[in-house]
């Protein structure tokens, strides 16, 4: 059983926060910046664009279980309505869209059958299964290059073709993206 924890991420580049939840077994607030670094895909992208040191990370409160964490952040972000709020990175109101709550369970051999390392012949398989117009993101024709109507965009320093091309290099859903151009324009 681990301590789970809530806790919350400034980034001094962007000036936002980000408050999340910590809930798995064995977790530890020693964890947090050492070896977790959130599953947030927005801190990750700011993370791979200008390291670990541009962010101030503290705990805010630890738990006895996770479900009053889980909950604990919800209300939390409910409150200060961080899904729509410029103040922060956070894309969710902790509402549950974007967990697994475990509403299955998974038998042993399916878990040991998924945990398998894949053969090559398969790994080829799902390659193919994901390449040219059968991929979601890289299979659509380009927008930015091949577009005359395209205006460049520049963001953190680096300039984009268009907003599309700013999008998916940072990795950003469009909700956030759309947060960060406001910011920016």
């Amino acid at each position: 059983m681990g301590t789970p924890f809530t806790y919350l991420i400034y980034s001094k580049r962007t000036n936002q926060y980000y408050y999340g939840v910590r809930y798995c077994n064995g977790c530890h607030p020693n964890q947090l910046w050492t070896t977790y670094f959130t599953s947030s895909k927005v801190i990750k992208s700011l993370i791979k664009m200008y390291g670990t040191d541009e962010f101030i990370v503290s705990i805010r409160k630890t738990f006895a279980n996770a479900e009053t964490a889980i909950n604990w952040e919800s209300r939390f972000l409910n409150r200060v309505k961080a899904a729509t709020s410029n103040k922060w990175l956070n894309l969710h109101n902790g509402d549950g869209n974007f967990r697994n709550k475990g509403g299955y369970k998974l038998s042993k051999e399916t878990k040991e059958k998924m945990s398998k390392p894949k053969s090559e012949q398969t790994k080829e398989k799902m390659s193919k299964a994901k390449t040219g117009s059968k991929n979601k993101v890289l299979g659509k024709q380009r927008i930015g290059s091949g577009n005359p109507r395209a205006i460049p965009i520049t963001i953190f320093g680096v300039t984009y073709s268009c907003k599309k091309e700013a999008q998916q290099s940072l990795q950003l859903t469009s909700h956030f993206f759309k947060k960060l151009i406001k910011e920016i324009l």
